[in-house]
């Protein structure tokens, strides 16, 4: 995978190669940021690059899947516990051809995603 410029979207990771479906992309460990410590972190540079737990503390993904852009899911992120903290594994959700832009849903809640990440229908 190769990161590069995506137009209005800044930076974007795309396919470097043809990926067959379920493939792994790649596994991505993460640094924990405790729910005490979120409000702080949301006023950084981290803020775009949080990925946000169910008990109020969240995750900062090292490597590229913090610069995949949000759009129509193409991978899939699946979470797993490991003695070392969470980790990340990618799968590809259908084939990619050499040179697609990745993409998942950020999984905003209803009505409360900004403008940019509205999908359509």
């Amino acid at each position: 995978m190769r990161v590069a410029w995506a137009g209005d979207m800044g930076r974007g990771v795309f396919a470097d190669r043809a990926v067959a479906a379920g493939e792994v992309l790649g596994s991505f460990y993460t640094i924990h940021i405790a729910a005490i410590e979120r409000p702080a972190a949301l006023q950084t540079a981290l803020r775009d690059f949080i990925f946000f737990d169910e008990d109020g503390s969240a995750e900062v993904v090292l490597g590229w899947l913090s610069l995949v852009n949000h759009g129509r899911p193409n991978i899939l992120k699946s979470w797993q516990t490991t003695p070392l903290g969470p980790v990340v594994t990618v799968t590809a959700a259908r084939d990619l051809v050499a040179g697609e832009q990745l993409y998942f849903d950020y999984q905003f809640d209803p009505g409360t995603e900004p403008n940019w990440a509205r999908l359509p229908g």
